[in-house]
């Protein structure tokens, strides 16, 4: 098995970053890039996961939102000769009751899949090889690693960072910051500001490292090692980039997010009512449809004194 934990599983509080550490091989270097080194000044690797199965690092989501037309079930994930694949399939999933959301949710006609850190983390950096459907067989999806939390036990906190790729946009990706306060309405966040962006990255169908930053003054995104946009809290000051047309208008200053967050990657399909701006239409979808992750890096940040 190619899984190599550098800090004892969950016995680990990852917000925190704390525990006993395990005498383990070290593995080659992954795939990935051109003078790819895998180490990050102020950044130590606390997970290694190379998708030969399933760890006890991830939980399977198991809930679905409104734009969403799948439900995530635990059959959407995929291990198979050392990739983990995310599932869309024409399934029809019956209305039930989500642990991920814990809501009711309603039913689906597609399914999908979609994994979840057990524990929440505070900073660090993500890194993860990918690839999604070429466009001839995908017109229409989302395919996204990012960080989220937005609880209503803590009062709707809404801090989510994301590395969102679709259909529509096969050569891009957006790089987005999302923050809200006592909503769990995307369009309300817009109050706190945009701070998303589509960043053009070539031809599509690729494998590709993603990567980004977090830490308690900035936000950094990556592909293939090079730094394509930076957040810090002087970029959020209550003067954001221009809001998109009919949505509000930033109101309230954001701030760089100091709440751990779990980690999660997805991969769905938009249903009709957003599909033509968002997503992408899924009249060419060919299914069953998957992105494809190679391998995935979690690293706590360490700053030296």
């Amino acid at each position: 098995m190619k899984l190599f934990f550098l800090l004892t599983g969950l016995a680990v509080s990852l917000s925190g970053c704390a525990g006993n550490k395990e005498a383990k091989t070290e593995l080659p270097l992954p795939i990935a890039y051109e003078d790819y080194t895998g180490e990050y000044p102020d950044f130590t690797l606390v997970f290694d996961d190379r998708f030969d199965q399933k760890t006890a690092f991830w939980e399977f989501g198991d809930g679905t939102f409104p734009e969403n037309a799948c439900r995530f079930t635990p059959e959407g994930v995929k291990y198979e000769n050392g990739t983990m694949s995310l599932v869309v399939t024409e399934d029809h999933v019956p209305g039930s009751w989500s642990n991920s959301n814990g809501v009711l949710e309603s039913e689906r006609d597609y399914s999908s899949g979609e994994i979840r850190s057990k524990k929440p983390i505070l900073y660090g950096r993500l890194e993860a090889r990918v690839r999604n459907p070429p466009s001839e067989t995908a017109s229409g999806y989302i395919s996204s690693l990012f960080t989220y939390v937005n609880d209503k036990k803590d009062g709707f906190k809404w801090r989510e960072i994301d590395i969102e790729m679709e259909g529509l946009r096969p050569s891009q990706f957006q790089a987005n910051y999302i923050f809200g306060e006592g909503t769990w309405q995307w369009w309300e966040t817009r109050l706190w500001g945009a701070y998303e962006e589509k960043i053009e990255i070539g031809s599509e169908g690729q494998w590709r490292v993603f990567a980004l930053e977090w830490t308690d003054s900035r936000i950094r995104w990556y592909v293939n090692g090079v730094l394509v946009k930076e957040l810090t809290n002087d970029d959020l000051d209550g003067n954001p980039p221009t809001t998109p047309e009919g949505q509000a208008v930033q109101k309230h200053p954001a701030f760089i997010p100091q709440i751990a967050q779990q980690i999660i990657m997805n991969f769905w399909i938009p249903n009709d009512l957003v599909q033509d701006h968002f997503g992408g239409n899924k009249r060419n979808n060919i299914y069953p449809m998957k992105a494809e992750y190679d391998w995935f890096r979690y690293y706590s940040w360490t700053p030296r004194e």
